[in-house]
């Protein structure tokens, strides 16, 4: 397991009511790999639940978001995702609180490396499939997220007869390729 983010405690304090999504811009280490979790410092809490999700930096599409959990007060907070993540790309990590105001911990950073959206619903907790950012500013969040280095499953594809089989791994792919004897048709990745 590899982190990346900030994994330190930054020395300020930032409110974040429950009518909005804060997110940070963190950079993924010079490695590929999967998701596994992100996790939040948490100060106060407004009360309920809290949720936490990943964005692309390009579009801002969701990539993954956990399950809502009840957070632990002045305590690392950890929410299970899962997504493949590409080496040296950005991600947007999302925060929401399902009531009141909860404080999260910051270092100033430069540049806009954090944003938020405006007129939130908790809802379900779920996030929306986009954001619609704005309100940038130099807050660098302690969030980090941990993964499992290596290259992530490639969906590969290979035409066997008058039908399509998929197949999740390559590992799997050629397995089953040496086993046909050669039978199989040529291999493409998707």
């Amino acid at each position: 397991m590899a982190t990346f983010g900030k994994t330190t405690i930054g020395a300020n304090w930032r409110g974040i009511d429950n009518t909005r999504i804060k997110s940070w811009l963190k950079q993924m280490n010079p490695e590929d790999g999967t998701l596994d979790s992100l996790s939040i410092y948490l100060g106060s809490l407004g009360g309920g639940q809290i949720n936490l999700a990943i964005y692309s930096s390009d579009g801002r599409n969701r990539l993954a978001q956990g399950s809502p959990i009840t957070p632990s007060p002045n305590a690392w907070n950890t929410i299970s995702m899962s997504c493949s993540l590409i080496a040296s790309v950005y991600y947007w990590f999302a925060f929401k609180n399902q009531s009141g105001t909860t404080y999260t911990k910051y270092d100033v950073g430069t540049g806009n490396i954090c944003s938020e959206e405006r007129g939130i619903t908790w809802g379900d907790g779920s996030f929306p499939a986009t954001l619609t950012q704005a309100n940038y500013s130099t807050d660098d969040g302690s969030i980090y997220g941990t993964y499992t280095p290596g290259a992530p499953p490639v969906a590969a594809k290979m035409v066997l007869g008058d039908g399509l089989v998929w197949i999740t791994q390559l590992a799997a792919l050629e397995r089953r390729r040496t086993t046909t004897k050669g039978l199989l048709g040529p291999i493409k990745k998707l």
